[in-house]
């Protein structure tokens, strides 16, 4: 299988760096401009895809660090044990979507490319959504956001991302700004 494009070699090292802190960096867009609505599905499945394998896991925790110190730092949350715990939640959350979006990409891969990002997309998607359902419970809060129309909300919000990522990234890529993931069975 490929990812979004691919080369016979690993990209330079500033180009990995230039595809964590792209991904990353749009993630902070959208927690500004959503009130940290980050769609972390929708970066798992790009990271996926997009990066070498070892900067996955790098790249989903650098747009969850940022997506804290927006939220604390310039969008003023609470300061309190139910946030905090909420914000550990999300970073889990964010963990098992990328887990889920790698786990379903490689047995979709024989089916074409096509097939694997929607596979991986629709397993992170659901994990993350189950993941932050749990969390939920756990904290308390219940499952007041979890109503039909505002998960359907957030799956439109990831599907667009995801579009946005795989797009802006194809064009970043073309200027050479990123590199791109070398080939790898996801």
């Amino acid at each position: 299988m490929t990812d979004l494009a691919t080369t016979d070699r690993l990209p330079s090292p500033a180009r990995r760096a230039g595809g964590v802190f792209y991904l990353a960096g749009a993630a902070v867009l959208f927690s500004l401009a959503l009130a940290c609505a980050t769609p972390f599905a929708a970066l798992a499945t790009a990271a996926t895809f997009a990066l070498p394998r070892r900067d996955t896991v790098f790249a989903v925790c650098l747009a969850f660090v940022a997506n804290q110190l927006i939220g604390f730092g310039f969008l003023d949350y609470p300061r309190d044990a139910e946030t905090i715990a909420w914000g550990a939640g999300i970073g889990l959350a964010a963990l098992a979507s990328l887990g889920a979006a790698m786990a379903a990409a490689r047995p979709a891969a024989r089916f074409g490319r096509l097939a694997a990002w929607g596979s991986s997309f629709a397993a992170a998607f659901a994990v993350w959504q189950l993941a932050l359902f749990a969390a939920g419970q756990v904290i308390g809060t219940g499952s007041a956001g979890f109503s039909a129309e505002i998960v359907a909300w957030v799956l439109q919000l990831n599907a667009v991302a995801l579009a946005g990522f795989a797009g802006l990234w194809a064009l970043a890529r073309h200027a050479g700004l990123v590199g791109a993931a070398a080939p790898k069975a996801v």
